[in-house]
């Protein structure tokens, strides 16, 4: 098949940098290379804005025919939702595709006004009436518009037909299941000789969503200064990926930020001794879905994650990571620092379920079921 994807960009740096290289969207894609869905396809990645202040990793240069409109500048990751050029995909329909796979469902309807006689598909990465409720119905018609709905757990598809119930027609959305997944081996947890230290590998800002976040990790932090005191140990170091760039002041003097330049220098750090855990701390925002959180599992680390929202699925429901709230969180953090042998209860199997050749087949077998549906003749693989 010839496959349009077209992402969902939102990472900018604070000098205008536009970060392919670390978005959260373009990281779902490259973690799917070298499986069915790369490999038996032909993708044409389209960006909708210039590439002059984009910054783009080798591997997805080299694996995707890659586009983009020289006629608009990114802006951010609120307006690139709203944004949609018409002239410039009726000039990439030209290139005859087999199906269309967007990464914002908004743009479903528009898409299907051009690309009139193929597939259009969507994968729903977030929740609008809980980010920008300005456009939710836009977002649930254009997964109503679409052939399927790609979702990252079935929590997403919960919350959507519990918020539109009555406002639309639900019975069109066609969800799929295809959690984002991670390439590589799965470390076996073995920290038992590594550093006090933890990886807050999410983004650092003032919306809610992540302030939120952030405060329940300060909480966490507050109970766990009391446990060591007590012990007379010193607190530990708890390092800040900071994937969005943006500068902010921390709170507590052990918070450091780091800067990794690279996926394999991330991927290295995580599996290193220089850390011995991830925190998870989204217990009041309603997330779908944690990759950070899969990385570090699979990296080997403990994960200390509330056993709540998409979150639930990540693990088995029995994980010794799992938490209720901020107390048991700093418990269990306090347990893993006086008593390292107890990362072995970690155990990170389940993940299995989310390796990147489990979830290309799935994408592909799904992507190939709607090809055969419009019944047209396939332009083509690789």
């Amino acid at each position: 098949m010839k496959i349009l994807w077209i992402p969902q960009i939102s990472s900018k740096s604070m000098d205008g940098k536009v970060l392919l290289n670390k978005d959260s969207n373009m990281s779902v894609l490259r973690n799917l290379i070298g499986t069915d869905l790369t490999e038996k396809n032909k993708i044409t990645v389209a960006f909708e804005f210039a590439p002059g202040n984009c910054l783009i990793d080798k591997e997805v240069k080299n694996n995707f025919d890659l586009v983009f409109d020289e006629t608009h500048e990114f802006t951010n990751a609120m307006l690139e939702r709203m944004h949609f050029n018409i002239d410039y995909f009726i000039d990439i329909r030209k290139m005859n595709f087999d199906i269309v796979f967007t990464n914002e469902p908004t743009k479903v309807i528009p898409l299907r006004k051009i690309f009139t006689n193929i597939p259009v598909v969507c994968y729903n990465h977030w929740l609008a009436f809980k980010n920008m409720p300005e456009i939710s119905l836009r977002q649930v018609e254009g997964m109503a518009a679409a052939d399927c709905c790609f979702v990252n757990s079935n929590y997403v598809a919960e919350m959507v037909n519990n918020h539109y119930v009555g406002t639309s027609d639900l019975s069109r959305i066609h969800f799929v299941k295809a959690q984002p997944s991670f390439a590589g081996d799965i470390y076996p947890v073995n920290k038992v000789d590594s550093s006090a230290a933890f990886i807050y590998n999410h983004r650092l800002s003032s919306d809610p969503y992540y302030a939120d976040a952030y405060k329940s990790l300060c909480q966490i932090c507050d109970i766990l200064e009391k446990y060591l005191g007590k012990e007379g140990k010193p607190m530990p170091t708890i390092y800040f990926t900071n994937p969005s760039g943006k500068s902010f002041k921390f709170d507590k003097e052990y918070f450091k930020e780091i800067h990794l330049e690279s996926q394999e220098e991330y991927r290295k750090f995580l599996r290193s001794n220089k850390i011995c855990g991830h925190l998870n701390t989204f217990f009041n925002s309603a997330g779908m879905w944690s990759m950070s959180t899969v990385d570090c599992a699979a990296a080997g680390n403990p994960c200390i994650v509330p056993k709540k929202y998409g979150y639930a699925e990540i693990f088995e429901e029995t994980y010794y990571g799992y938490v209720k709230n901020v107390e048991e969180a700093a418990f269990k953090i306090y347990e893993l620092i006086m008593h390292p042998e107890v990362c072995v209860k970690y155990k990170n199997s389940f993940i299995e379920n989310h390796t990147n050749k489990v979830i290309g087949k799935l994408m592909n077998d799904e992507l190939e079921k709607w090809v055969n549906i419009y019944n047209i003749p396939v332009c083509g693989g690789k």
